[in-house]
């Protein structure tokens, strides 16, 4: 009996005892060698740069009901090299918890039949590498948000997401292009008996290069296959993209004018058809956030 024909059967038999509704989801994405160079391969550092300013939001959350009501979020005030705990937002009351290695930025190897509900209530969040520097490496952001829903009416789990978002404002020191290349390799899987639930898995992975002072977008960076979302109703789908390599390269930037670089990366499960908001400030307080903001300005010597 196939994949498809063990969820049919499942659906049946809740329908006939009035079982409770079960489904899983979960969302990977994980990205390796994020670099930033000239387009002729020589890699922007903080020399790079007549002034920089870097701010960078990375977390994990967990959600049970809607998003404002509940879930914990962590930060890391750095570009790399933090290894954010897991989110157990659901058996753990919010609280962060351990990585659960073997829901660690690898798919489960579950079946669609097979229901686990306890591994499926974390986000997680790695980060290795420094994008800039006096001596730049590649950066590696792997995230991952997994949902599990066991209930008898709508409600009750609502998912887990974890978001890396970047924002470089800069001058250059002197006229370049700017070249962002990255390799990515995203998996999304989605169950459920189609009883009471919607679940949905979805990755991102965008990059925006603005110039600031006249306001005119140089480049905007989002591939299709590293952009999606997997909603099925009453089966079992997984979306399995091969790993593939992306680079996108700026026209001539001038050392006069301000840019903006801005990357989000996303990864996340949830019980509906829309990704769940974004959190106000005022929300990140409630829940003992914390933004870090890195500031640094280095003006070229005459």
């Amino acid at each position: 009996m196939g994949n498809r024909q063990r969820v049919t059967l499942m659906a049946m038999l809740v329908a006939a005892t009035n079982a409770y509704a079960l489904g899983q989801g979960e969302a990977i994405l994980r990205v390796d060698r994020l670099a930033l160079d000239n387009g002729q391969g020589t890699p922007f550092t903080l020399g790079s740069f007549a002034s920089l300013q870097v701010s960078s939001v990375f977390g994990n959350s967990g959600y049970i009901g809607p998003p404002e009501h509940g879930g914990m979020w962590q930060y890391s005030s750095s570009l790399g090299n933090a290894d954010l705990p897991a989110i157990c937002g659901f058996g753990h009351g919010g609280q962060s918890c351990n990585p659960v290695l073997q829901n660690y930025f690898a798919p489960f190897s579950d079946a669609a039949y097979t229901f686990h509900y306890a591994d499926y209530d974390n986000s997680d969040q790695q980060l290795r590498g420094q994008l800039l520097a006096d001596t730049p490496s590649s950066l590696a952001i792997d995230t991952r948000g997994d949902v599990g829903i066991e209930h008898e009416a709508p409600g009750g789990k609502y998912g887990s997401e974890s978001t890396a978002d970047m924002t470089l404002t800069f001058r250059l020191a002197h006229p370049d292009r700017l070249r962002l290349s990255f390799d990515a390799d995203p998996y999304t899987k989605v169950w459920h008996n189609g009883a009471h639930t919607d679940l949905t898995s979805e990755v991102r992975f965008t990059a925006t290069l603005t110039n600031a002072t006249t306001g005119e977008t140089v480049f905007s960076f989002a591939p299709g296959d590293i952009n999606f979302r997997n909603r099925v109703y009453n089966d079992f789908v997984v979306l399995d993209p091969a790993a593939a390599s992306y680079d996108i390269t700026s026209a001539l930037l001038n050392d006069a004018d301000q840019y903006q670089l801005v990357i989000s990366q996303y990864a996340g499960s949830y019980n509906g058809a829309g990704a769940p908001p974004v959190p106000e400030p005022s929300q990140w307080a409630m829940l003992g956030a914390g933004l870090g903001l890195l500031t640094w300005t280095r003006r070229r010597r005459r």
